[in-house]
């Protein structure tokens, strides 16, 4: 229970760990993000390699790898998918399916907000990205952040998905369901 609540608090504004996510349709669009300058694509990966960044490759067993992991200008591990898993509590069902990279989880400083300033100064449209859900009922809007790479390699990219929480009823349980749908990613070459 102390991983999930650890992870509750850390994701925009008490966005919650556990997530049902359904695979995204083969007609999604996803479009290309925008550097807000030159120094963009620079100061991403300064910010990622912060320790205001904890990247979590499961929605489930909280495997921290913080901060982003770099040597000669190249990564330094693996940054894969996250794949499909169920936990099922006394009261809840979460389904967790994947989506690719693992999921950057920051601190977000001003109500509302998807991303916290330092991602907003990077990206134009993440700053029209704003949150608006309650934990407590599982409904409403808001967005993550994935990373995906490997090992010896001297790029990465980006994705962000628009998160959609909701929750229904199932006999004597509740099914918490939330679903992705990508809507923008970026490559990035790794400049420090």
């Amino acid at each position: 229970m102390k991983k999930f609540l650890k992870l509750f608090f850390s994701l925009n504004f008490l966005m919650s760990s556990l997530f049902t996510v359904y695979s995204c349709s083969a007609t999604e669009v996803t479009n290309e993000l925008t550097f807000c300058d030159s120094d963009s694509e620079k100061n991403l990966t300064t910010f990622l390699r912060s320790d205001n960044v904890s990247i979590f490759n499961s929605f489930f067993e909280n495997d921290f790898n913080f901060p982003l992991d770099i040597e000669n200008n190249k990564l330094n591990k693996d940054y894969t998918d996250i794949y499909e898993r169920r936990y099922v509590d006394n009261d809840f069902i979460y389904d967790y399916s994947s989506v690719e990279g693992n999921q950057v989880v920051m601190d977000v400083n001003e109500k509302g907000n998807a991303f916290p300033n330092e991602i907003n100064n990077i990206f134009i449209e993440t700053n029209n990205l704003q949150s608006d859900f309650s934990i407590l009922e599982y409904s409403g809007v808001t967005y993550i952040l994935t990373l995906k790479g490997y090992k010896g390699f001297s790029n990465y990219t980006i994705f962000i998905y628009k998160t959609i929480l909701s929750s229904e009823n199932d006999k004597d349980k509740v099914i918490r369901k939330t679903t992705f749908q990508k809507i923008y990613k970026k490559n990035i070459n790794i400049i420090t």
